[in-house]
């Protein structure tokens, strides 16, 4: 070996060395650079999203962002996007296998032999071998069934993304109608906060004529500061539920957006068996559980394939220096077959196997049609529970500002106590709220009978071609 050689040797070594023990960087570091760089990143993010938007954001708008950038979206994207790829790798098994090999020996001394009392050089000093090698399987049922198979694993990975997309949908619009919900419990709250610090003011004035005792001057008091931590926690209240939207829109949950109130929901029409059919139809969740029947199907074949032979062909050419050699290359070629005689019942247990988690696949693909069709009929009975409570509730809102109304003017001519003026002001408020609360419950449940249905699917994203 030269030392020229022996010097680039050396010195490979020596760098492989070097950067093997580098020191790698401390995780804790690796935490807190990630933990002060990311809030930056991510409030730039989401300031360079929402500036393609025009506030007030529509809900067809959330539903969008969190499609786009939600990060259970994308991730369900990825699943998907390595289906295919499996896929098409399991389609290589109907393709030739190609391989080179390159081989150069250089003999020290050089081979050689003895023939009548010398030497006979069997090889040159310096032999340089090419060979080709291809195989193709011939005969290998196992292929088709592999390829089948990840093909319905890609159908059952879309599947599972527009499963999640279709959940993702009934999310946003749930969170949005508790927003704008919130939203006008906010405002009302503020209200009836300006209306007990304005009687509060007057209690105030009166107590000091002498008109009123103490403690109904503090019962105004004390109402103004009810009032002030019931707004400052629905404040609160509704600040963590814009951050659960931002959040699902893949958003900073520090950013402030403002809601459009959109036109309720519309009940879908039908009696609850159409309900039911149309449920069992379009829900995703059904559509997988059927995937996962003729998955197991194929895994039955895949399990008979272990007792049937497998044929394969191959193909050699090889390309040398040896000049002592008659042919400087050649071509071999042959046939394998390879046929299980005995694995120890491996394969008899494997197709057993099989057939249970196909009995298995069909008893949970019942207990999926069962589960949904369960969820229909609660999503149906909400319904109709909230558009009967909405009913009660205006009744008792109609009723309570009548009586309200009724207390005032006693009030106004001294008939009554301010004492009693609050209590029904506070049953008049606390009436406007379930109203409030009711008609949020109503869009949610149109929102949840919509999702057991399938009608909150979005639209199929575009596919690369498979």
């Amino acid at each position: 070996m030269s030392k020229t050689t022996t010097c680039i040797l050396l010195f490979t070594a020596s760098l492989l060395c070097v950067c093997g023990c580098r020191r790698v960087k401390d995780p804790h570091n690796l935490r807190a650079d990630y933990a002060t760089a990311y809030p930056d990143q991510l409030a730039q993010t989401t300031d360079s999203i929402l500036s393609e938007y025009t506030a007030p954001f529509t809900l067809t708008q959330c539903i969008d962002l969190a499609l786009k950038n939600g990060l259970e979206a994308r991730h369900a994207e990825l699943q998907e996007r390595l289906a295919r790829l499996n896929k098409r790798i399991s389609f290589s098994n109907f393709l030739p296998a190609v391989t080179l090999d390159y081989q150069q020996v250089g003999f020290d001394p050089l081979p050689s032999i003895k023939f009548n009392g010398t030497g006979i050089a069997m090889h040159d000093k310096q032999v340089r071998e090419v060979s080709w090698n291809i195989q193709m399987s011939l005969f290998n049922p196992a292929t088709w069934f592999l390829y089948h198979m990840n093909s319905l694993g890609y159908d059952m990975a879309k599947l599972s993304t527009q499963y999640t997309r279709q959940a993702m949908t009934f999310q946003v619009t749930s969170i949005y109608y508790q927003c704008l919900c919130m939203e006008r419990m906010r405002v009302t709250l503020k209200t009836q906060l300006d209306t007990a610090r304005q009687h509060e003011r007057e209690m105030t004035e009166f107590h000091k004529e002498g008109m009123i005792p103490t403690w109904q001057a503090e019962s105004a008091h004390v109402t103004v500061l009810m009032k002030q931590v019931e707004a400052r926690r629905m404040t609160r209240a509704l600040t963590e539920t814009y951050g659960d939207l931002l959040v699902m829109m893949g958003l900073s949950p520090r950013a402030r957006i403002s809601l459009q109130g959109d036109m309720p929901l519309e009940t879908p029409d039908g009696d609850l068996s159409d309900l039911l059919t149309e449920a069992l139809i379009h829900h995703p969740s059904l559509a997988m559980a059927h995937a996962q029947v003729a998955f197991e199907k194929e895994k039955i074949k895949l399990a008979i394939n272990s007792f049937l032979p497998q044929f394969m062909g191959f193909a050699r050419r090889l390309d040398t220096t040896d000049s002592h050699q008659v042919y400087s290359n050649y071509w071999t070629a042959g046939l394998v077959g390879t046929l299980t005689v005995f694995n120890g019942f491996a394969n008899v247990n494997q197709y057993k196997a099989a057939k249970v988690q196909q009995q298995d696949a069909f008893i949970q693909r019942e207990q999926a049609a069962l589960a949904l069709m369960l969820q229909v009929m609660r999503a149906h009975d909400q319904i109709q529970t909230a558009q009967e409570q909405i009913e009660v509730v205006t009744s008792m809102e109609a009723a309570t500002q009548l009586h309200w109304q009724q207390v005032k003017d006693q009030y106004d001519q001294g008939l009554v106590s301010a004492s009693d003026l609050l209590d029904m002001s506070a049953k008049l408020d606390q009436a406007r709220m379930q109203i409030l609360q009711s008609q949020c419950q109503h869009q949610i449940t149109i929102a949840l009978l919509k999702h057991v249905l399938g009608q909150d699917t979005p639209e199929e994203s575009h596919h690369e071609s498979d």
